[in-house]
């Protein structure tokens, strides 16, 4: 039978496939690195193999790059397409107070708009998250309510359903914030290529040999900016261990370098049909939340290892630990030989950035005027079965993948 991850997914697919009846811009192609390293790497068979000290070689030289594309992940973009839901809700105003709208939910963000002629439209992106919530007094202590929330700036856009009655009210809610989710998920898969995650290292790129399981993934680089990059999380060694960022899955062009020790904060951001997590103060959003909660907990067992002073693991260890990932692969998409993930929607969902794009100041109007439907995180959120998953904690007797 299919786990519960598993059915969430297929219906998130199911839901998206749908969703994808629109217009929008054409595809972003991720440009070729030109750049290569100015020394040759060494290939020899030492480079896969243990030298005489038992120690696995990892060649130094690791080329760079300093372009590759991203995407703006500004709320003022335009919304595309048809609407897929429109419906009646409340909105909590700047006058603290709810009053009615007409929400219309879009596939990449919403729009929303008031009696008196005041309208409103939010894109989402994949760092964005939904979440139940409850005011503990005053007049909207009593409404089913939810919040749109961009999660790196503690911003939110809060609704409440109108309905009466208890249970009506719930099930209306539930769709709302299922369907807002679904939007997110679709931007993020809009945006990943079409690859599944791998244990194999890459032949092509010695300096994997250390490989635990790699994939791509959306990257929160710098203001409103986020890229995909193909992430690698790698084995620990001398009591550390790293996340390498390369533009591609050819692993010839790391970008970045993320230090993983027994100290990092490497948690899921908590929101309905979550993607995204963070290690320290890094930001990535995977395709789905059963992708989330694989690289979790690799990252959590990696940090015991660390936390345990366990000895650098040797090829075969490296090798029974790849096994592990890959049996958990096998019950998250049922085929852990293939590196296609079936990909839901063909078209980016979010708009292209170039250099120049970033480098263009924002007069303090445009500011103002990007942000001026959200408000600061003010109601503690629900705790609901549709939120993700904790992960296990870091501890010696804590379920582990390897």
């Amino acid at each position: 039978g299919l786990s519960a991850g598993s059915l969430v997914d297929r219906r998130n697919a199911e839901f998206l496939r749908a969703a994808t009846m629109f217009s929008c811009q054409q595809p972003c192609v991720c440009e070729a690195d030109e750049l290569r390293c100015s020394r040759s790497c060494p290939r020899s068979r030492a480079d896969i193999s243990r030298q005489d000290t038992g120690e696995i070689c990892v060649p130094p030289c690791r080329p760079q790059i300093r372009h590759f594309a991203r995407y703006s992940a500004s709320p003022d973009q335009p919304l595309l397409g048809m609407p897929l839901r429109e419906g009646g809700l409340l909105h909590l105003s700047k006058q603290d107070r709810f009053e009615p709208v007409i929400f219309h939910l879009y596939v990449n963000g919403f729009a929303f708009s008031t009696a008196d002629g005041f309208e409103a439209s939010v894109s989402l992106s994949p760092f964005s998250i939904v979440r139940n919530c409850r005011f503990q007094s005053g007049d909207c202590s009593h409404l089913k309510s939810f919040k749109v929330a961009l999660y790196e700036r503690d911003l939110c856009c809060y609704f409440a359903v109108q309905t009466l009655g208890e249970r009506e009210a719930e099930d209306e809610r539930f769709d709302w914030v299922m369907a807002i989710s679904q939007s997110i998920l679709l931007i993020a898969d809009s945006i990943l290529p079409p690859y599944s995650v791998t244990c194999e290292p890459n032949k092509g790129a010695p300096w994997t040999i250390r490989r635990l399981m790699a994939g791509y993934l959306v990257h929160l680089t710098e203001g409103d900016s986020i890229s995909v990059f193909f992430c690698e999380l790698q084995a620990h060694s001398d009591g550390e261990s790293h996340m390498l960022l390369y533009a591609n899955d050819s692993c010839q062009a790391p970008v970045k370098d993320i230090s993983i020790t027994k100290c990092c904060k490497c948690f899921g951001v908590v929101g309905i049909n979550s993607a995204s997590f963070v290690i320290d103060t890094s930001y990535f959003a995977a395709a789905t939340p059963s992708s989330r909660k694989l690289w979790l907990r690799a990252l959590n067992n990696v940090q015991v290892k660390i936390a345990n002073q366990a000895p650098n693991p040797s090829l075969e260890e490296l090798e029974h630990y790849r096994s592990a990932i890959r049996e958990r692969l096998s019950e998250l998409h049922g085929n852990p030989e293939t590196d296609v993930r079936e990909k839901i929607s063909p078209r980016a969902l979010l708009s292209t950035l170039s250099r120049k794009d970033e480098l263009l100041a924002a007069t303090p109007e445009d500011v103002g005027k990007k942000w001026s439907v959200f408000r600061p995180d003010m109601a503690p959120a629900e705790a609901t079965l549709a939120d993700a998953v904790p992960v296990d904690k870091g501890s010696p007797t804590a379920s582990k993948i390897f």
